[in-house]
């Protein structure tokens, strides 16, 4: 029986109402913390919330073998060999979105953070699904200008993260942030930091107003990580030739770095 065929509907609706019953859990200790995702109300952007929270809760569940049938069902199938992983990607080339992945099953408790008229909750084999992983920066921009509405520029403002994180997002009001998770950190490292050398390559220098507030936050920061004493491209280089992409310690202070600096922005 091909994995894609294991559950039948009427399971399949077991499971979505356990994950359903989940997500009513989690989104009680989520609106308090998060009611709104600039300027919308939740549960509109919070798909990575969302799926997290009710991730942590079906490990307590499995974990304490809670008697519900949707459960039952998954814990059985994982024991033919499956785990239940956290995913973020594409979907339908729309937008990004963070669901789950369980065999060739795709678990989506965050259905509604696009749009809230949807169902909370979607199950579908993964082939049905629309979704594919995101393993380059052009996709990951040619999905984000789209999706969230912005123009994408080349991370100049702060070159010491650019091989972390090479992209620079402005919004219309001129609002402006770098674009990373910890997805697009690990396929940069994992190309030595070639696939957002590429991406800077490719993309246009921020507006000078961007420039000159940004210049203003990275001088204001006494993180060693904070630079701009060389160029976007050329910190990728050092850091590959340094073999930075396998320190993990450095992809943390990195990432420290980066906090510290949101804090000043």
């Amino acid at each position: 029986m091909s994995s894609t065929t294991y559950f039948n509907q009427t399971q399949i609706d077991e499971i979505v109402a356990y994950l359903a019953l989940t997500r009513i859990k989690a989104d009680l200790e989520l609106v308090p913390k998060y009611q709104y995702f600039s300027g919308k109300p939740f549960p509109l952007g919070r798909c990575l919330e969302i799926r997290d929270a009710v991730y942590q809760l079906m490990i307590e569940d499995i974990k304490s073998n809670k008697p519900y049938e949707g459960l039952s069902l998954l814990i059985n199938y994982m024991k033919t060999g499956f785990s239940l992983n956290k995913i973020w990607g594409g979907l339908r080339n729309s937008y990004f979105q963070n669901a789950m992945q369980i065999g060739d099953y795709y678990l989506d408790v965050s259905n509604d953070t696009v749009n809230p008229n949807k169902p909370r909750v979607e199950v579908l084999p993964m082939v049905e699904s629309g979704f594919a992983d995101i393993t380059d920066f052009e996709t990951f921009v040619d999905i984000g200008q789209r999706y969230w509405q912005v123009q994408m520029y080349k991370n100049s403002v702060c070159s010491s993260l650019a091989p972390f994180m090479p992209i620079l997002c402005v919004e219309k009001n001129g609002q402006s942030w770098l674009a990373v998770n910890d997805y697009t950190i690990a396929f940069s490292r994992e190309s030595k930091f070639e696939k957002a050398q590429n991406i800077l390559q490719k993309l246009p220098e921020p507006p000078k107003a961007v420039q000159q507030k940004w210049q203003a936050v990275v001088e204001q920061s006494t993180n060693q990580n904070i630079q701009n004493k060389t160029s976007p491209e050329s910190y990728c280089t050092q850091y590959k030739r340094a073999a930075l992409h396998q320190d993990e310690n450095f992809r943390n202070e990195i990432v420290k770095a980066f906090m510290t600096l949101q804090k000043i922005v």
